[in-house]
């Protein structure tokens, strides 16, 4: 690359977009960049200004208008979308790279409908139509937030003592903390030709191993039920409302979230070779009870 890149982050205040702002904020980082935009609904808000003091632009964008998104990433090299306005935006830029809204886990993978996802997985078959053949894509794949995975809204309750599991209490769900997808998205950006696909695994382990983790978090044993996948499954896709949660559970029972080397298989090695750039957060990492 023959000058510095300038990369725009759409959404850069946001629940994950924040994070990935700090990364490309962080010294080692920030000074491989000729321009970190960060791209928002509200610069005046306290985040968007935080970002300003430490150097970054701070960029306001109208989510009804296209025209002035458009103008808002001209000469972007790298756009980073956690948003999902932007695609028809990236038509008109000639920028080298571009990270789809895809932050989770890998629709490719599911054999039924979720309208949330349903939207990302279009999103990713229009790229090829509407982005010029120069603009690579990187989707990265972190699965669960790790900040965001133990609760009972996965069946997980450390309160309650009592863990549920659809399926077999071996089967393994791999997180990965917010910081570390933001670190990942920046070395992402870095690399001449990132992959078109990145599956993140920060930390795998089983829900029985989770439970033993968190046992001295809750000063006492954790009951791991196993519940019959087929039926849960069943259940989840015949019932009322959108619940990405219950379809999450069922996805660790069927081995789709499971991204350790004796899975799926993961791309940490690339993103992070060796751990020698930052080492992996787990779940003993963080205060999850």
């Amino acid at each position: 690359m023959s000058s510095l890149p300038v990369v725009s982050i759409v959404g850069g205040s946001g629940h994950l977009g924040q994070h990935i702002v700090r990364a490309f904020l962080e010294p080692t980082r920030k000074s491989q960049f000729k321009e970190i935009r960060v791209v928002t609904r509200n610069g005046g808000s306290s985040t968007p200004q935080e970002f300003a003091q430490q150097g970054a632009s701070v960029l306001t964008y109208d989510e009804n208008a296209l025209e002035p998104l458009v103008s808002v990433l001209k000469d972007s090299d790298i756009v980073i979308n956690m948003i999902g306005v932007v695609l028809k935006a990236m038509q008109t830029l000639k920028a080298r790279l571009y990270f789809p809204s895809d932050s989770g886990v890998d629709p490719r993978l599911h054999d039924f409908s979720n309208p949330e996802w349903d939207a990302k997985r279009l999103d990713r078959e229009l790229v090829s139509e509407l982005l010029p053949s120069s603009t690579c894509t990187c989707s990265v794949y972190p699965g669960l937030f790790l900040e965001h995975s133990i609760g009972p809204w996965y069946g997980l309750s450390s309160r309650a003592e009592r863990y549920e599991q659809s399926g077999a209490h071996e089967s393994k769900i791999r997180f990965t903390s917010l910081p570390d997808i933001g670190r990942s998205v920046v070395d992402l950006s870095l690399l001449p030709e990132p992959p078109e696909h990145v599956h993140l695994a920060g930390d795998t382990k089983a829900i029985i191993g989770v439970a033993r983790t968190m046992e001295s978090a809750v000063a006492g044993p954790i009951e791991v039920v196993e519940t019959d996948l087929d039926k849960y499954k069943k259940d989840v896709l015949t019932g009322p409302g959108d619940r990405p949660e219950k379809n999450l559970r069922f996805l660790v029972g069927e081995g789709k979230i499971d991204h350790s080397d004796k899975g799926l298989g993961n791309d940490n090695e690339i993103v992070n070779p060796g751990q020698k750039r930052w080492g992996w957060w787990g779940l003993c990492n963080w205060d999850l009870a």
